[in-house]
C-alpha cells in the first residue's frame, strides 16, 4: 500500500503482511491478527508518515504469534495505536504525535526503536499521576494489568 487514503476496517491476518511506504490516510481501523504466527504492519523504507481519524490495533490470540509494526526506516504516527505486541522490532525510528496504548492486560506491548535512537521518552499515567519521563532508546514492555491507563511518547522525535 503505497501513498492512500481508505476508511472501513483492513485486516492483516494471522502470518500476512502488509507493506506499506508513503502517506497512509487511515480513517477506519488496521487490525493486526496474530495468532500462532507473526501480523505484521511493514514498513518499506524512507519515512512513512500514518494520518487520518483511524487507529492501529495490535491483536496476539494465540501462543507464539506476535503483531508488529516493523519494516524499515522512520514511522511518523500521528493516530491511536493500541493493543499488544511489538513496535519498531529495533529497526524503526520513531516519531510520534499520538497515543500508543498497553490495552491487553495478559501480553506486552513493546517498545523496541532502533539502537541508538535519541530524543523518545515514555510517560506513563496511571491513576492520574506522571512520572518523570526517561530517554528512551531500549526496549520496554508494558501491560495494562501492570501499567493501568495508558503509555504515550511525549518526546515527537527520533532520527535513525
Amino acid at each position: 500500500m503505497q501513498t492512500v487514503t481508505y476508511a472501513g476496517n483492513l485486516t492483516v491476518d494471522n502470518n500476512a503482511r502488509l507493506g506499506v511506504g508513503g502517506t497512509i490516510t487511515n480513517n477506519g481501523s488496521v487490525n493486526l491478527n496474530a495468532a500462532a504466527n507473526a501480523s505484521e504492519f511493514y514498513l518499506n523504507g524512507g519515512t512513512i508518515t500514518l494520518n487520518g481519524t483511524g487507529s492501529i490495533i495490535m491483536n496476539m490470540t494465540g501462543a507464539g504469534g506476535t503483531a508488529y509494526i516493523d519494516g524499515s526506516g522512520t514511522l511518523v504516527n500521528n493516530i491511536l495505536t493500541q493493543g499488544a505486541g511489538n513496535i519498531g522490532a529495533n529497526v524503526l525510528a520513531i516519531i510520534n504525535n499520538s497515543t500508543i496504548t498497553a490495552i491487553n492486560g495478559t501480553q506486552g506491548l513493546t517498545l523496541d526503536p532502533v539502537n541508538g535512537c535519541r530524543g523518545i521518552h515514555e510517560q506513563r499515567h496511571a491513576a492520574g499521576q506522571r512520572r518523570n519521563p526517561r530517554p528512551y532508546g531500549e526496549r520496554k514492555t508494558v501491560t495494562s494489568s501492570t501499567l493501568p491507563g495508558e503509555l504515550s511518547l511525549d518526546r515527537p522525535m527520533c532520527n535513525s
